[in-house]
């Protein structure tokens, strides 16, 4: 019973520690905010910037006591737990950065901007993903990655022989693809 109040207790939470992430990270949409690094005073600052944005966005979305909310809101204060896990998948390596994962969907969102980090910014990144206005990434792979592929898949494509089966676009895509 104890077990069954804390995880409803977890739920009531605006704002989650991405170190402990609850195992509805694989299947919510989950709001990142990774804060390792910066001074204490700036990581307050952000948290509490993203504490007013989840209260704003569950608020919208009739949060209901005892059920996960339709996005979660996690935030990374040290290098622990799950969170170089997660930071990985979200391929960001600077503090602050801010990622909305899709684990489900096998999607990413990533906030580039080279704006100081701020609640308005939170907010508007939050409500362009709500509003299907982002661009997606796959999860598992870098912009680094993505670009040598491509690149791979364009000189393959170049020397790949006169034959009309081997010059086919669906086998030079293949060549150049790395799962990870």
């Amino acid at each position: 019973m104890e077990v069954v109040e804390r995880r409803l207790d977890m739920y009531q939470r605006p704002v989650l520690d991405m170190a402990r992430p609850i195992e509805e990270i694989n299947s919510v949409p989950s709001v990142c905010l990774f804060l390792e690094g910066l001074p204490p005073y700036r990581q307050h600052q952000l948290f509490q910037n993203l504490l007013e944005v989840a209260n704003e966005v569950h608020a919208s979305l009739g949060r209901v006591d005892g059920q996960v909310p339709a996005i979660i809101f996690f935030v990374a204060l040290q290098p622990s737990g799950a969170v170089p896990q997660v930071r990985e998948m979200s391929a960001v390596t600077a503090s602050p950065s801010l990622v909305i994962l899709d684990v489900d969907g096998e999607k990413r969102y990533r906030l580039e901007s080279d704006k100081d980090l701020d609640a308005a910014e939170i907010r508007g990144f939050v409500a362009a993903f709500r509003e299907g206005k982002l661009q997606a990434e796959p999860l598992g792979s870098s912009p680094e990655a993505e670009d040598n592929a491509e690149v791979k898949r364009k000189q393959s494509a170049e020397e790949a022989p006169a034959s009309t089966e081997e010059a086919s676009p669906a086998k030079a895509r293949r060549s150049g693809c790395t799962l990870l």
